[in-house]
C-alpha cells in the first residue's frame, strides 16, 4: 500500500468519526519533525505520523525527536503516534 493510499484509508476514517484534522499544505515551509497529521475531537488531541510498512519508510531523526518531545506529554491527555497500514485495527480503536 502506497503511503498515499494509507493516508486516505486514515482520513476517510476520521471523517467518518468526525474528527478535526489539521495536516500542514507544504510541510518543506514548516519545523522539521512535525507529525503529518493532528486529529483533534475533544477531549482527546491525537498527533500521528504515518508511514508505509516497507522497511526503506523510516522516521527521520528530527521525527523521532519530535514524537519524542509529544509522547513525553501524554500525561496532560496528549497522543501520538507512528501508524503504518498494518496498525490500521488501532487507528480504527484510536479514531473511534
Amino acid at each position: 500500500m502506497s503511503e498515499a493510499q494509507w493516508t486516505r484509508q486514515v482520513i476517510d476514517l476520521a471523517k467518518a468519526r468526525r474528527w478535526w484534522m489539521y495536516h500542514p499544505h507544504d510541510s518543506r515551509r514548516s519545523e522539521a519533525g512535525w507529525p503529518d497529521w493532528t486529529f483533534i475531537r475533544p477531549p482527546r488531541i491525537v498527533f500521528a505520523e504515518l508511514k508505509t510498512d516497507r522497511k526503506s519508510s523510516k522516521l527521520t531523526a528530527e521525527q523521532e525527536f519530535v514524537i519524542g518531545l509529544l509522547t513525553e506529554c501524554v500525561r496532560q491527555n496528549l497522543e501520538v503516534y507512528v501508524w503504518r497500514p498494518k496498525d490500521f485495527d488501532d487507528v480504527r480503536e484510536v479514531l473511534w
